[in-house]
């Protein structure tokens, strides 16, 4: 901003101070004149004033140059004359002039807006000739000279930087130029820096460094290449790596090092190759010889080959390490013969006769004494075989001391499950047949004397009670004695007392069911006289004294019953002879209920049932007319219908209610009419209150009505609505009063004081609650001149904070401070100019710090990579950051720390590759971990170590690599050919060709095929015996050939099958052994289960038995056969259960609920079915039980309908209710 613009600023201040003080003056002018309407001559008078102002304000607005009109100021000076009336010619030359200036004024805007985009760019963005045309343009657009001056100056500034990067392009660019090993790379390098700095592109920049980066390196690569070959072929012949050498001679012809060079390295190269192979030959002899396992070592051969080895060059540690080998075979072998003869004599006597403990301990210093597996396995197998031997007979012996043990006492006290447990297990023991002969004889002799014995004793039970006696029991038992052998004459005598027995039952049968029919019907229709006829036959029949007791209950209860319906009659008609009001409505039915119990007939019921309805009809119709009348008046007075309720009344007193039920009904009927009409009277007068305008109602009055209208009783709805037009009234004229008020106080502060929006929305209220247009007017003119003057200071205030907005670094400080003194002079507030100036002051401090911090920051990257402060200058870069600095600058800065980074790290890599992989290869050959220097070489390349440096390490490695495999593969060999009998030839096999690649001695290959050889016939024999064995046992345990499968298994043994094996196969003929006898116990199991009567035979036991002997394999013929017996046995005793549940199901009910016939029905089919006493005799227990309840009960019933059976007067109403609680308690239905 020039100076000239800020003088412009403060003439537009003045003049917008004037138009304000103007337009105020204008304004108060107006509100007196609306003050004073009542007036005619001040209001014209003020009028022409107002006039003669506003075209004096308007000229003065429009006098200036077009570009120094302020045009809000004279636009609003437009308005205001045409408020005013000014002349319509003046206003049109006013118009046109403020035209003319909003015009000029915009095309200097847009020309000063285009120069300032022009010149925006940065310096190596600027385009210089489209800048320079802008610039021309808006000075003649009249943009002010200081700006234009200022545009062409950052023109010249980047018209200059543009120059400077091209220079330096173009340097740059011929230095790395030429080929890679012709580049000057210092100087280049010193180039790329200033080229940054001129703002050169990045990516001419990067792809000048890679260029630099190549020559570098290229020529840095023929100079390694050159030392390493000098380094590789400078050792004795016997010291050159080799493959190193060869390596570095092919590097140094890719480098392009001196020819001259590489034939004088290839020579020595040659020489070193020769000696080196005869001395690796040597050594490779020697080490096959002693390659092998100490107890396969040729003593004789190796000696020689050490010999061999020393000669040619071997170093004296190998060859010392080859003799000790050889001595420590001499003796490890003659250790394993001593230990092989050993074992082979303790295991040589017959199986019985082998000192089994002493063997064994000799198989383990055997076996750590290296004789061949094959031995001691078979010394192991001939061991298990004396061991099992031994084992057997003990267990024989004890077996058959058990059994004879067993079988030693008299046959009626032998235990027979116990000696055949012991039976079974000498069998399992393998006790000869001959030992087994006399148990079994004993045993057969114990099983027939101890049934026999038995079975007399059962017989003799079973026939001890005559008229208790169980006849199919007992029948069983004659069975189960005459099978078993009892004397004959214990049977006749046993039968004899069954036919007795027989006779017997039968009679009394008979009597107790001619008693059961005679008392069986119903209690009042029993024939008492047959009944007790009955009952003396029955007693003389030896009928039980319990039934005999149940029968003369029922013959009780029958004369009870029939008494007790004679009396219930008489009741019932004493109960309904009154008037049809006076009948007692709850006694006369209890009497007919009553008499129904007690069996008085149909048609008496039925008549004295009509008479009791007819009384009921009348008193229902009597209480409901005395009910609704109760309802009609049960409200408050004000709810009471009241026609509805004298209706009521009217029936109650002609449905024959009475007058001290009728006269309170009338009083509250009286007291509802006359509460109803003060009720009106209030409801009315209310309404008539608020019936007015919300403006108009006299709230006081109105709300003095409320409370005498509610207690009145007038409904709450109306009460609530005439609340509500109340509330209306007082509260339209409290907003009415509160507008005008709050108008007034929103206009009546200074114009820049006024709250617009406030005073805007008061005005609006005021309008809408009827405020007095006068009072509205006032205050609508002091509200437009408020608005005036606060929209100039907001325009000021908007123009200062657009200029402190900017971010601090971007802010332009001179034009900001100008624009918060304009705002100061427009009146914005102190404390808003003093931020703007603190800001416009923080802006000015960070740009300061902005330019110091990069200027730091571009100083410590300058250096060469290797030289950079890596830390230090990374440590400036977050404060540069922070301060601002372009982020360009600061992501070049960032990429020259990456280079020097980058470049001192790969640095300090290939020093620590370089240091492990010598360490790595410090060691023996023998003892080198060839993967553990590998990972170490590939590090070291990766590295980029140089080539020089790693010719030892990879001389020692290849070294390492030979002597290692050939000792690995002479270590497999004699593994994998040491036992002969677990030998796996396919990988002895492996190992032999392995061997014979890796360079083992001849002698050692052909020692371990000659085993190998030994070892194949003898596991194909073993393979034969195996086979033969699994095939004589391998079929189902039950169809085992014992004798067969015990041969091949000594056979199996003897051609030294796996103990593991033998003992798998042992067990499956143990387990074939156990299954055979199994198989018979089942049997005999079963037929023992199933030899018994039908009803005897148990079932679940047998039925487990069969399932037991199907499990273990019983012919299935046998099976068939005994489960038909099973299935037999089932069917006879399922239908003794059938029986016997229906039997309980027909006692299970009430004494008074059990049909007594269909009971006794069942309990004969639950007899012949086989259920025994101990069932039977509690049913008839309830049987009787129930017969006489049952008695009782009809007797009872009997008895109550005789009771009432007379005409109502005949009863005798005492003894009839006397009759009452019996029946009820002997079960008579309720409705008897």
């Amino acid at each position: 901003p020039t100076q000239a613009t800020t003088d412009a600023i403060a003439a537009e201040a003045k003049q917008a101070e004037a138009a304000a003080a103007l337009a105020k003056s204008a304004a108060v002018e107006t509100a007196a004149a609306l003050a004073e309407a009542a007036k005619k001559e001040a209001l014209e008078a003020e009028a022409a004033e107002k006039a003669t102002a506003a075209h004096d304000t308007l000229l003065a607005a429009v006098s200036a140059e077009p570009l120094e009109v302020e045009v809000g100021a004279a636009a609003d000076a437009l308005a205001a004359a045409e408020s005013a009336g000014v002349a319509l010619e003046a206003q049109a030359s006013a118009r046109a002039k403020l035209d003319a200036a909003k015009a000029a004024q915009q095309r200097r805007d847009e020309a000063r807006d285009a120069m300032g985009a022009a010149v925006a760019q940065p310096l190596l963005l600027l385009e210089v000739e489209g800048a320079t045309a802008a610039a021309e343009h808006a000075a003649a657009a009249g943009v002010g000279m200081a700006e234009v001056a200022w545009a062409r100056e950052k023109i010249e500034e980047a018209r200059e930087a543009q120059g400077r990067r091209d220079a330096a392009q173009a340097a740059l660019q011929a230095a790395v130029a030429p080929a890679a090993l012709q580049v000057d790379v210092a100087a280049a390098e010193a180039l790329v820096a200033p080229a940054e700095a001129a703002g050169v592109p990045e990516e001419a920049v990067a792809a000048a460094r890679g260029l630099v980066d190549q020559a570098r390196e290229a020529q840095r690569r023929r100079d390694e290449a050159q030392a390493a070959l000098l380094a590789a072929v400078s050792a004795e012949p016997l010291e050159v790596e080799v493959g190193a050498a060869a390596d570095a001679l092919v590097a140094a012809e890719s480098a392009g090092v001196a020819l001259e060079a590489q034939d004088s390295a290839r020579a020595k190269l040659d020489a070193a190759k020769a000696a080196q192979q005869r001395r690796d030959e040597a050594r490779d002899a020697m080490g096959a010889a002693v390659a092998q396992p100490l107890l396969l070592l040729e003593v004789e051969g190796a000696t020689a080959a050490a010999e061999h080895a020393t000669a040619a060059g071997v170093g004296m540690a190998e060859v010392a390490w080859a003799r000790e080998k050889i001595e420590e075979a001499r003796e490890a072998q003659g250790r394993r013969d001593a230990a092989q003869a050993a074992l082979q004599a303790a295991v040589a006597p017959a199986a019985l006769q082998v000192d089994v403990a002493a063997a064994e301990a000799l198989v383990a210093p055997a076996e750590a004494a290296g004789v061949p597996e094959a031995a001691v396995a078979a010394a192991r197998a001939a061991l298990e075989v004396a061991r099992q031997q031994q084992q057997q007979r003990r267990r024989r012996d004890e077996a058959l001391a058990a059994l004879l043990a067993a079988v030693a006492s008299d046959p009626l006290t032998i235990d027979v499950a116990a000696v055949t447990t012991a039976l079974r297990a000498a069998m399992q023991a393998s006790v000869e047949h001959v030992q087994l002969a006399e148990p079994l004889k004993k045993l057969e002799k114990a099983k027939v004397h101890q049934r026999r014995a038995n079975a007399s004793e059962a017989l003799r039970t079973a026939v001890l009670a005559e008229l208790e006696m169980d006849l199919a029991a007992a029948a069983a038992a004659v069975k189960e004695a005459e099978s078993a052998g009892v004397p004959a004459v214990e049977i006749e005598e046993a039968k004899s007392q069954m036919s007795v027995a027989e006779t017997a039952q039968q009679h009394r049968a008979e009597a107790l069911a001619a008693l059961e029919k005679a008392v069986g019907v119903p209690a009042l229709e029993v024939d008492l006289q047959a009944a007790e006829q009955a009952w003396t036959m029955a007693a003389q029949a030896n009928v039980s004294p319990q039934e005999l007791k149940n029968k003369q209950d029922l013959l009780d209860s029958a004369k009870e019953a029939q008494q007790k319906r004679d009396d219930a009659e008489t009741a019932l008609r004493a109960a309904v002879n009154a008037e049809l009001l006076q009948v007692g409505v709850q006694e006369a039915t209890a009497a007919a209920h009553a008499a129904s119990s007690a069996g008085v007939h149909v048609e008496v019921l039925a008549a004295m049932k009509a008479k009791i309805d007819e009384a009921v009809a009348a008193q229902q119709r009597r209480a409901a007319a005395y009910d609704v009348l109760q309802a009609a008046v049960a409200g408050a007075p004000l709810a009471v219908d009241v026609e509805a309720a004298l209706g009521a009344a009217a029936e109650a007193e002609e449905a024959g209610a009475v007058q001290a039920q009728l006269q309170p009904a009338r009083e509250k009927i009286e007291e509802a009419r006359e509460a109803q009409g003060r009720r009106d009277a209030a409801q009315a007068a209310l309404q008539a209150a608020v019936a007015p305008a919300a403006l108009q109602v006299d709230v006081a009055a109105a709300e003095a009505l409320v409370a005498p209208a509610e207690a009145a009783g007038v409904p709450e709805e109306a009460v609530a609505a005439a609340r509500g037009l109340v509330d209306q009234a007082r509260e339209a004229q409290r907003r009415r009063d509160e507008a005008q008020a709050a108008l007034l106080a929103a206009v009546s502060a200074e114009p820049l004081e006024v709250e617009v929006g406030a005073a805007a929305d008061a005005l609006v209220a005021a309008e809408s609650a009827g405020v007095a247009l006068e009072a509205q007017d006032s205050a609508r003119a002091k509200l437009d001149a408020a608005k005036a003057a606060q929209q100039r200071r907001d325009e000021a205030r908007d123009a200062m904070g657009a200029a402190v907005a900017q971010p601090l670094l971007l802010l332009e400080v001179e034009g900001a401070t100008a624009a918060a003194e304009h705002a100061a002079a427009a009146g914005v507030g102190m404390a808003e100019v003093a931020w703007a100036r603190e800001k416009i002051e923080e802006a000015r401090e960070a740009q300061g710090r902005r330019d110091a911090a990069q200027a730091a920051l571009q100083a410590a990257v300058a250096p060469a990579a290797l030289q950079v402060d890596v830390a230090a200058a990374e440590a400036l870069v977050a404060p540069a950051e922070a301060a601002g600095v372009p982020e360009e600058a600061v992501a070049a800065a960032r990429a020259a720390l990456e280079v020097a980074r980058q470049q001192q790290q790969q640095r300090r890599r290939r020093d620590e590759a370089l240091a492990a992989l010598l360490a790595a290869v410090a060691s023996d050959p023998l003892t080198i971990d060839v993967a553990a220097v590998t990972t170490a070489l590939r590090a070291a390349m990766q590295a980029s170590v140089e080539h020089v440096q790693l010719a030892e390490p990879l001389k020692k490695l290849e070294k390492a690599k030979v002597h290692q495999r050939r000792a690995n593969a002479s270590e497999a060999l004699r593994t994998a050919v040491l036992a002969e009998l677990e030998m796996d030839l396919a990988a002895a096999a492996a190992a032999v060709k392995e061997a014979e690649s890796a360079g083992v001695p001849a002698v050692e290959i052909e020692e371990a095929k000659s085993q190998m050889s030994v070892a194949e016939t003898a596991q194909q024999h073993r393979a034969e015996a195996l086979a033969a064995l699994e095939k004589a046992v391998g079929v189902p345990a039950l169809e085992v050939d014992l004798q067969a499968a015990e041969q091949a298994w000594t056979m199996a043994a003897q051609a030294n099958v796996s103990p593991q094996e033998l003992k798998n196969k042992q067990d499956l003929l143990d387990s074939a052994k156990e299954a055979q006898q199994k198989r018979d116990d089942a049997e005999t199991a079963l037929r023992a289960a199933v030899n018994a009567e039908l009803l005897q035979v148990g079932v679940q036991e047998a039925t487990a038995a069969a399932h037991a002997a199907s499990s273990a394999g019983v012919h299935v013929e046998v099976l068939a056969a005994m489960k038909a017996k099973i299935d037999e046995a089932v069917a006879a005793q399922q239908r003794r259960a059938a029986a016997y549940d229906v039997l309980q199901a027909a006692v299970a009910g009430a004494p008074l609920a059990v049909d007594v016939e269909a009971a006794l029905g069942a309990a004969a089919e639950a007899e012949e079915a086989g259920a025994v006493q101990a069932q039977l005799q509690p049913a008839r227990e309830k049987i009787e039980e129930a017969r006489e309840a049952q008695g009782r009960r009809d007797a009872a019933q009997a008895a109550l309908q005789a009771a009432v059976a007379p005409a109502a007067l005949q009863v005798d109403v005492a003894a009839a209710e006397a009759l009452v609680a019996p029946a009820e308690a002997a079960g008579v239905p309720e409705e008897a």
